[in-house]
């Protein structure tokens, strides 16, 4: 069999034969390359050229991805993040949210005093005396 192959800068004439018995035969003439040429490592992304051990490390390390990117999928779906994306953008942010949420609640509270003085008066007029106010 005779193999040019080139890649990268690096060029090789394989022409020498082998029964090298490998798992897929149409593999042969890039491990020629690999063995012709200045080459320390094959890579190959076929799992079935791998050992056993190597392929259930594989999939075992393809899970641990596959657990970490759904879990940054809700992480990055819950308000959480976003109000933590909010604060690194805007630092002072929360600060601000609490000022302005303090302010409403006493104009509520002050809306809240007046109803209860009206309602007050309204219960003095309709009994005859001045009710007992709670708390």
């Amino acid at each position: 069999m005779r193999t040019n192959l080139k890649a990268d800068g690096l060029a090789a004439d394989v022409t020498e034969e082998r029964d090298l018995d490998l798992p897929d035969p149409e593999d042969e003439p890039f491990l020629g390359v690999a063995s012709a040429g200045p080459v320390n490592h094959l890579v190959s992304e076929y799992l079935s050229n791998h050992p056993v051990e190597r392929r259930r490390g594989y999939e075992s390390v393809q899970l641990e991805i596959i657990m970490v990117l759904e879990a940054l999928g809700q992480l990055r779906e819950s308000p959480e993040y976003e109000l933590c994306q909010i604060i690194e953008k805007k630092p002072g942010v929360l600060d601000e949210l609490a000022t302005e949420r303090a302010s409403q609640l006493e104009k509520e509270s002050a809306e809240l005093e007046k109803q209860a003085q009206r309602l007050a008066a309204e219960i003095e007029e309709l009994a005859g005396e001045t009710p007992v106010r709670i708390g």
